[in-house]
């Protein structure tokens, strides 16, 4: 699962809502989880509606998906064939032993997958509306 684009949006949207660069180097050694939550709260402080309801919106997806990926990535794999063992396995699953011991089948791991790389470019789209607002604003400041 490709979560660089979520990870990528991180940053920018640090960079962005701090009005600069230095914050990188910090962010750099978190979690996503915390550089998530730490955009959700710079998002309330900073945006109007509904910009700001549609970018904590977008941020709560994404969180959702990293809970995914995480249980994608330090769970063990488990999969049988159920007839023929040849050809490709009949059953793909992900046993979840940290969360709820809930199994992640290769469907929900497929819609995950297309659930990440639509909250990438709603992301990313929605840092064009920021930005645009933030030049606005800025510009009607001075």
């Amino acid at each position: 699962m490709n979560f660089a684009g979520i990870e990528f949006q991180s940053y920018l949207w640090l960079a962005y809502l701090t009005k600069g660069t230095d914050v990188l180097e910090d962010a750099t050694r978190q979690r996503f989880g915390s550089r998530a939550d730490r955009i959700c709260r710079l998002a309330r402080e900073n945006l109007e509606e509904p910009l700001r309801a549609d970018a904590l919106a977008a941020w709560e997806d994404a969180k959702e998906v990293a809970r995914v990926r995480n249980a994608i990535l330090h769970n063990p794999v488990c999969y049988w064939w159920t007839g023929d063992e040849t050809g490709p396995p009949g059953q793909v699953t992900i046993i979840d032993m940290r969360g709820d011991r809930r199994l992640i089948r290769l469907p929900d791991v497929n819609g995950a997958v297309n659930r990440s790389a639509h909250i990438a470019q709603r992301l990313d789209e929605l840092l064009n509306d920021v930005k645009t607002w933030l030049d606005r604003t800025v510009t009607l400041v001075r």
